[in-house]
């Protein structure tokens, strides 16, 4: 019996981006092969750092530019450096101080999506932008779900200024809940305290 020798599959790259939350939205590389991916790279071209601290930060721990001095690269040295003194688990606490989650090891924890715009209103069957009623509501809801390990700002609310709106949706979420909150910022400055006002639901 003879058995035919084939020739290895073709693959091609599929461009893409990571889906976490933050304003840089770092490129990925998919090599896809048979309809799978078998590899993920990051874009070689780096990322934007736009907070001047923490790009000075970035610098003096050896990351350099890219040509054009706008991006920050990041080499495989300074990865695995940064990944060899990285903790082997993480642990969360509640508002309260009592452990609440361990982040490590093949542990597996559910948390809600983030950086939506709209939602479904369960009341009336239509989408529509999101709301700071909405939000609460989202909150609420997520705290008293015990495979919610913690919570995320999982959508933007369009009833405040979008320059406040990172900021705005954390708040709601560290004083309508006592769960560990993950989160990110699109800005460095921190908001006045009268600015942090919804404007009236119509």
């Amino acid at each position: 019996m003879t058995h035919a020798i084939l020739p290895p599959a073709e693959s091609h790259v599929v461009r893409g981006a990571c889906p976490h939350d933050c304003p840089d939205t770092c490129a990925l590389l998919t090599t896809v092969q048979e309809g799978r991916a078998i590899r993920v790279q990051g874009e070689i071209g780096g990322i934007e750092v736009r907070g001047p601290r923490l790009r000075q930060r970035l610098l003096e721990q050896g990351l350099p530019l890219d040509q054009t001095g706008q991006r920050m690269l990041f080499p495989r040295d300074i990865v695995e450096r940064a990944l060899a003194n990285a903790p082997r688990s993480v642990s969360l606490y509640d508002r309260v101080g009592q452990l609440h989650a361990t982040l490590g090891g093949d542990k597996v924890h559910f948390v809600p999506g983030s950086s939506g715009l709209y939602v479904f209103d369960h009341r009336t069957g239509v989408r529509r932008p999101a709301m700071t009623a909405d939000f609460v509501e989202y909150v609420r809801l997520a705290s008293g779900l015990e495979h919610i390990a913690y919570l995320a700002t999982a959508f933007s609310t369009g009833d405040v200024p979008p320059a406040i709106a990172d900021a705005w949706r954390l708040y709601l979420v560290l004083t309508q809940s006592a769960k560990p909150v993950v989160s990110g910022a699109f800005t460095e400055n921190v908001p006045p305290d009268n600015s942090c006002q919804p404007s009236p639901r119509n």
